[in-house]
């Protein structure tokens, strides 16, 4: 018994899997070649995010050559079996917040309420006994619920250097997505007098190594010569008389 032939129907089914299975041959690309594209644009799109915020960053808060140094806040800070049990307000986070940088405070416990910056008035007549910590550039990032109803503002007008104007000086930045199980979180990066003193010690010790010439022939075995440390110290001395000018 003869078959019978196919119909056109039949026949245009067969020819539309044939292509499809060719174009998906010609077209699907090797497991390897497939995961390092992958890898190439991921690893594109993190050098794009970092370039744009880490531009934004150095464009908000060094805005000046000499002044480089930066250093970061962060509150809350407690265990993490405490969290379930705090709440916190953005009101009294910025307080804590701004307090830790006027006073140079390092940790939330040891804040020096006492320390002030000077009134308006009396601003430049009382920079010789004042003690508070003067910033060149401060940003503020706020992340947690309900962050676009936190008042964030710039703070005393005395605590910046006076040649840059208070509203060039400080920025902010929001985002509703907590940090680390925080429900509010605030972090403060600032550039001002708070590696001042940490900064004068090393160049101090390493003074004191450099005259008693400790280590100076291992460094003398690699081809750095006396001449490349006082290059290194001057440089630094230099950091920090920009920064302990700050006020001026």
């Amino acid at each position: 018994v003869a078959s019978s032939a196919p119909d056109s129907q039949q026949f245009e089914e067969r020819n539309t899997q044939k292509y499809s299975l060719e174009l998906s041959f010609l077209y699907k690309c090797p497991p390897s070649l497939e995961k390092n594209y992958f890898k190439t644009i991921v690893a594109s799109v993190i050098c794009v995010f970092f370039y744009v915020v880490v531009g934004e960053l150095v464009s908000a808060l060094c805005c000046h050559p000499e002044y480089k140094l930066l250093s970061v806040s962060t509150i809350p800070q407690m265990p993490s079996s405490s969290v379930p049990y705090s709440s916190f307000s953005w009101t009294g986070l910025l307080k804590h917040l701004r307090q830790m940088l006027i006073s140079n405070t390092k940790m939330e416990e040891g804040i020096d309420w006492h320390v002030r910056p000077p009134p308006a008035s009396g601003w430049i007549r009382s920079f010789a006994g004042s003690s508070f910590n003067t910033s060149l550039a401060n940003l503020l990032i706020l992340r947690g619920k309900d962050v676009y109803c936190a008042e964030t503002g710039q703070g005393p007008a005395t605590i910046y250097t006076p040649w840059l104007p208070p509203a060039e000086a400080f920025s902010a930045w929001k985002s509703p997505i907590p940090f680390n199980k925080y429900e509010k979180s605030a972090t403060l990066v600032s550039n001002s007098q708070a590696l001042l003193g940490p900064l004068e010690d090393i160049v101090r010790k390493a003074w004191n190594m450099f005259a008693s010439r400790a280590y100076i022939h291992q460094y003398d075995t690699f081809g750095i010569s006396e001449d490349n440390f006082l290059d290194s110290f001057t440089a630094l001395e230099q950091v920090v008389s920009s920064y302990r000018e700050l006020k001026s």
